[in-house]
């Protein structure tokens, strides 16, 4: 709401010590906002609907952002404004800042050899990137093909301007065409290289943002399993079982039996739905789970939190303290 009133230079900013009061000096605009956004949504509404638009597009559910960005504009935003792209620009880039702890947020902002309209780049957790380019006609009954054109070349100029410049693995694009307060939207997906990804076999198949959770069969490891297997669905991501058979105990039982706890957490996975490989290795097992989550590109390591017992502890403190120290991407520490 506040992106919409700046953009359209009724809202100031007026110093307050180290801090900025926020004022609508316009008493009409004041009147119109309590009216048509405190009364009309209130608090509660409104942090529901932005949520929802916020899940759907980090899921590509198109029909979801059609709805639930139609049914704001038409609660919110007077149609007297709408006269180019640049206030819907600005009100979805501010229905999309409750996502701002993990991500970046830019608006009509410089990036490969152009101007994005919004941009949102990842900065911790294991969602996609998103790049949304707007479009907007004037004509009063525009065609359907008309619009799927102009939502089209939207996403066609996301590409062709490499506003993508600067993200690593998963970049969900959406080109947007809107006719009044009914949008047309079309999507895509990328997948970057970036610091951590890595080409395997086939040497063809380029990872993007990969999973991969530790696991040696024991209690708090199947837990962080569970976890993983959930967040893997969830956003379509490949997931990796790494299972570390400790430098010195190399005996064939040992191997047998890591071999055998590993391919049932494997079935598991798959039985669940994820896309799921298993490794197993030798070795130091921090040492081990840090080269294969640089050698498989991954995202995000799953680990469980140490044992009930004092060898637990010891063992698996000291694994998911190191991790946690060293990785190079996000670590999730599983209770």
């Amino acid at each position: 709401m506040y992106s919409v009133l700046a953009f359209s230079g009724h809202l100031t900013a007026i110093p307050d010590g180290e801090r900025y009061s926020l004022r609508i000096p316009n008493r009409e605009m004041y009147g119109v906002y309590g009216d048509m956004v405190i009364d009309r949504l209130g608090c509660d509404g409104m942090s529901g609907a932005m949520k929802e638009l916020s899940k759907a597009i980090l899921s590509d559910d198109e029909e979801a952002i059609g709805l639930n960005m139609k049914d704001l504009f038409e609660r919110v935003i007077s149609g007297r404004i709408l006269v180019n792209e640049y206030p819907y620009q600005a009100f979805i880039a501010g229905l999309l800042m409750n996502l701002f702890g993990n991500y970046d947020i830019t608006a009509d902002f410089e990036s490969g050899e152009g101007y994005h309209d919004i941009r949102l780049k990842r900065k911790r957790g294991v969602g996609p990137n998103i790049i949304i380019e707007v479009k907007h006609t004037r004509e009063d009954r525009p065609t359907e093909e008309r619009m799927m054109a102009l939502a089209q070349g939207a996403l066609k100029q996301i590409r062709d301007n490499d506003y993508a410049n600067g993200m690593s693995g998963k970049v969900l694009m959406y080109g947007i065409a809107f006719s009044k307060k009914t949008p047309t939207i079309v999507s895509d997906t990328m997948f970057l290289r970036g610091r951590f990804d890595t080409f395997i076999s086939p040497p063809t198949y380029a990872v993007g943002m990969t999973m991969l959770v530790a696991y040696d069969g024991r209690e708090n490891t199947e837990k962080a399993l569970d976890h993983a297997i959930s967040e893997a669905v969830l956003h379509g991501e490949k997931l990796y079982i790494l299972s570390v058979i400790p430098r010195g105990s190399e005996t064939q039982a040992d191997i047998d039996r890591t071999h055998s706890f590993a391919d049932a957490a494997l079935a598991k996975a798959r039985a669940g739905g994820a896309d799921a490989h298993v490794i197993v290795e030798s070795g130091v097992p921090d040492a081990e789970i840090l080269s294969a989550a640089s050698r498989f590109g991954c995202g995000t390591i799953f680990v469980g939190r140490s044992g009930k017992t004092s060898l637990d502890r010891v063992i698996m403190g000291s694994v998911s303290n190191s991790i946690v120290a060293n990785a190079k991407c996000t670590v999730v520490v599983v209770q």
